[in-house]
């Protein structure tokens, strides 16, 4: 099977484009890190205003927030250390948002300033701390959970409906797990199976160039890195570790429910191509613009899609990921999240078996009824 040359192709397919961010320094959307020049000439014109008297007229509970800005601005330029400096700017975006909450700040969104804040200070924290802008800057740890977020779906979800397509192929033709004299249910229990752990093989070994060199050209990363993104206005952190923990296992879930729907199909139909066919169309959906972003759809329809299967097959805006832009939400669908989307998957999963194994013995008693009256 691994000589497959469709298997070929697709692990040469997925592997490059797991492996040209390394390369090409592919720029992501992500918060840029102001030089301290930046802060340097603000706090300057801080200070000339407030001593021009530009604070005047302000009530005493303005100027208490304005003072606590200009002091978390004379921390950041007088930091002696990237640790130092982070807290400073976590200090600074607390009291931006501070002055946000009391109306005097506006043109942002609150949640920006809140992520601003846990990202600095949950960097302060680390012993290196620095804030990865560009994928050819990343270590090898946060590469790969950038280029798994960041890629387009489909080339996670093209292993699996090939590694489907050519279980059940082989299957069919005695040489896998047909050999054997298995049940109509052990053999679909034992194709599943399979397919879902080629896929995830397959997905391995696509990333693994890219890994390795990010790994020694800029080290292994550290997994407690935060993570800080943004889903339906609410501000999410985890560590890298996690982070890397729930994108696989959104991998192995979604693995289980597209192989799950090609057996069913294709045991249905008597075709393994069309069952192939009917799943790759099913991961198409996330692709399709607008479908992860519902600010353009319906009340209704915002509702129905954190319920469907399709909208966690994109694992990039469900799992989050490092360097996610701290302005803009990453997932917009309400009731959509990690939680849900595993609990969605995997009874998905369990319905398509449940519904298919029934169909089947459905088609297989009238085939031999109609045998019976022949």
């Amino acid at each position: 099977m691994l000589s497959h040359p469709v298997w070929i192709a697709s692990v040469l397919v997925v592997s490059i484009s797991a492996t040209a961010p390394a390369f090409s320094a592919f720029g992501m959307l992500s918060f840029v890190e102001q030089p301290i020049e930046y802060y340097t000439d603000l706090y300057d014109q801080r200070k000339a205003l407030l001593e021009g008297g530009g604070y005047r007229g302000a009530s005493e509970e303005e100027s208490n927030l304005f003072e606590a800005s200009d002091l978390a601005l004379k921390k950041i330029v007088q930091a002696d250390n990237k640790q130092e400096r982070y807290l400073a700017l976590s200090e600074y975006a607390e009291a931006e948002l501070a002055l946000y909450d009391h109306g005097n700040l506006s043109g942002a969104e609150r949640y920006s300033y809140e992520a601003e804040s846990l990202l600095y200070r949950e960097l302060s924290q680390l012993d290196d701390p620095v804030p990865y802008c560009s994928s050819d800057e990343m270590p090898a740890l946060n590469y790969l959970s950038f280029v798994f977020a960041q890629n387009s779906p489909l080339f996670w979800l093209l292993p699996i409906v090939v590694s489907g397509f050519l279980v059940l192929l082989l299957s069919e033709r005695k040489k896998l797990v047909g050999c054997a004299p298995y049940s109509s249910a052990s053999l679909a229990l034992a194709s599943w199976i399979a397919a879902v752990l080629l896929s995830v093989s397959m997905v391995a070994l696509a990333m693994l160039p890219g890994f390795l060199l990010t790994l020694v050209r800029n080290g292994l990363g550290d997994v407690a890195y935060p993570v800080v993104f943004t889903q339906s206005e609410k501000v999410l952190h985890y560590s890298l570790g996690v982070t890397l923990l729930k994108q696989i296992e959104l991998l192995l879930l979604a693995a289980s429910f597209i192989t799950i729907v090609e057996i069913a199909l294709s045991r249905l139909t008597g075709s393994e191509t069309l069952g192939a066919v009917a799943a790759a169309a099913m991961c198409l959906m996330p692709t399709i613009s607008g479908y992860m972003d519902s600010a353009a759809m319906e009340a209704e329809a915002q509702t129905v899609l954190a319920y469907l299967p399709t909208t966690y097959l994109s694992f990039g805006p469900i799992a989050g990921f490092p360097g996610a832009y701290q302005a803009v939400e990453i997932l917009s669908i309400p009731g959509a999240s990690f939680e849900r989307g595993v609990l969605v998957l995997t009874l998905s999963t369990v319905f398509i078996a449940a519904l298919g194994a029934g169909a089947f013995a459905i088609v297989r008693g009238v085939k031999r009824m109609r045998r019976g009256y022949a």
